[in-house]
């Protein structure tokens, strides 16, 4: 029992690690910064932090520390920055290995003078923990009017035609509210015929049709789309923060979502047939994604809510030619129907089987009207089926998340589920489990799994099949008293 005692207290033994030097970023001092001495461990056991300290005004900073270990140590100094920059705030994080012959048996007798960094450029490709510390911030930042940069913020309420930023001619305009709290969030201009008889008729100065279809048009194109994506990427963020506050989705989908990138690489990455525009192009954007305008070109764009307006100053920014790309927020009665009805604009409808079924009957409505260039894309029912020899546990995770994917307002949901008899009950069983555990809540919190129904209406349509449900005795559902 001495023997292995002393073996023992012999294999284990203190070491050391002492570090200083200083921190830039760019031409000044980077201060109040964290860093961070480590010993690095393999496998599930967390890294031992062996000290703390902060950077000065003038981003200099020494810190040591030690530990018990059987063997040598892997220390490391890691470096936090919580920046707030105008576009991307999010904590920086940064790692360099510290050499072994700097390792200290007992008391630290030698340091690891790392002299001055300027981490600009490596802060260019770091870890990034933008996603926590923006969902902190967005509710309170943007939900209070506060952190919209400029850029997004001056216009984003108005139409967008012909490269210019407008209010209706009617002066009419209607309110967008954020789902989760019935607050408003902006009055949105409400475009009507005249505005959309500005558009059509209008002589506006742009590149001529016949310049556009020549062979240098795909790749200025394609150099267009990808500078949209990019600027879109720079402001991440709060683009993502306006689409959780007006359609009530979870942040961390509307952070991930990257379709402008994937766009951008289709542009110039798959040639189709024949690389030649068709004539202005009528697109009814659906509420539930909205930033897909951005798939659409050379195109009046009809939507009706308010982050997709952003877009329109990006627009601008990249580059596009005027007249280009049109915004018009309104309703079916008024600048939806004129742009159904119009001869000079092909349609391009996204949405429900009923409303679509309206848009057809508007574009038949004039005179000399006929739907030879019309495409829909409406909603589906978008089933599962589940056999009996079906992993269980997959089939029923992946139905769940199918089912309740933007709260069930996506027409890619699969709103139905076939289920083998021999595993029903069992598959209905563990559905109803993993139901019960879903949190709804405040879709900037990151607890939520689901966030509200994008408005009144669709809160209501979501009651009424609750109750002919409980009615036909097909489920059993209890609402706290109070809440919706």
């Amino acid at each position: 029992m001495l023997l292995l005692s002393v073996v023992s207290s012999y294999s284990t033994r203190v070491q050391g690690i002492a570090v200083r030097g200083r921190f830039l970023c760019g031409r000044e001092p980077l201060a109040h910064a964290t860093v961070k001495i480590i010993d690095k461990d393999s496998g599930r056991d967390p890294d031992d932090l062996l000290g703390e300290v902060l950077t000065d005004s003038d981003g200099r900073f020494s810190l040591s520390g030690a530990t018990r270990e059987d063997g040598d140590i892997e220390a490391a100094i890691k470096v936090y920055h919580d920046c707030n920059d105008e576009h991307t705030p999010c904590q920086r994080k940064m790692m360099w290995d510290i050499p072994q012959r700097y390792n200290n048996n007992g008391t630290v007798s030698e340091w690891f003078e790392i002299g001055e960094i300027n981490l600009e450029l490596g802060f260019r490709s770091e870890e990034r923990d933008s996603l926590g510390m923006l969902t902190r911030l967005a509710g309170q930042t943007v939900r209070h009017g506060s952190g919209v940069p400029d850029h997004l913020e001056e216009h984003s309420a108005k139409l967008f035609i012909n490269d210019e930023f407008m209010n209706a001619k009617s002066g009419k305009s209607f309110e967008t509210q954020d789902p989760a709290t019935g607050n408003k969030i902006a009055d949105v201009a409400e475009g009507g015929p005249r505005r959309c008889s500005c558009r059509r008729e209008g002589r506006p100065s742009k590149p001529s049709v016949s310049a556009r279809r020549g062979a240098g048009w795909t790749p200025r194109s394609a150099v267009l789309i990808q500078r949209l994506a990019n600027l879109m990427e720079r402001d991440r963020q709060i683009l993502a923060s306006l689409e959780t506050l007006d359609t009530g989705k979870p942040h961390s989908v509307s952070y991930a979502a990257d379709l402008g990138l994937s766009i951008a690489g289709m542009s110039d990455h798959f040639t189709c047939t024949r690389h030649e525009p068709v004539r202005a192009c009528g697109q009814f954007i659906p509420w539930n994604f909205q930033l897909l305008m951005q798939a659409g070109s050379w195109a009046p764009l009809w939507l009706c809510r308010f982050p997709p307006c952003s877009l329109t100053s990006f627009l601008r920014e990249a580059g596009f030619p005027e007249g280009v790309g049109n915004i018009l927020s309104g309703f079916g009665p008024t600048s939806a129907a004129v742009v159904a009805q119009h001869m000079g604009i092909d349609k391009a409808f996204t949405g429900s089987t009923e409303i679509g079924r309206l848009v057809m009957k508007e574009a038949q409505q004039h005179q000399d009207s006929n739907i030879k260039k019309f495409t829909v894309d409406l909603g589906g029912k978008a089933p599962n089926i589940i056999f009996a020899d079906a992993n269980l546990d997959e089939a029923v995770e992946q139905a769940h998340r199918e089912l309740f994917f933007h709260q069930s307002q996506c027409c890619g949901d699969a709103i139905r589920t076939f289920v083998e008899g021999m595993v029903y009950d069992e598959f209905v069983a563990r559905s109803r489990e993993l139901a019960r555990k879903r949190v709804v809540g405040d879709p900037f919190d990151l607890e939520s799994d689901q966030g509200p129904q994008i408005d009144g209406n669709q809160g209501n349509t979501v009651l009424k099949f609750i109750e002919a449900g409980k009615r036909e005795g097909l489920i059993g559902v209890r609402l706290q008293e109070g809440r919706r």
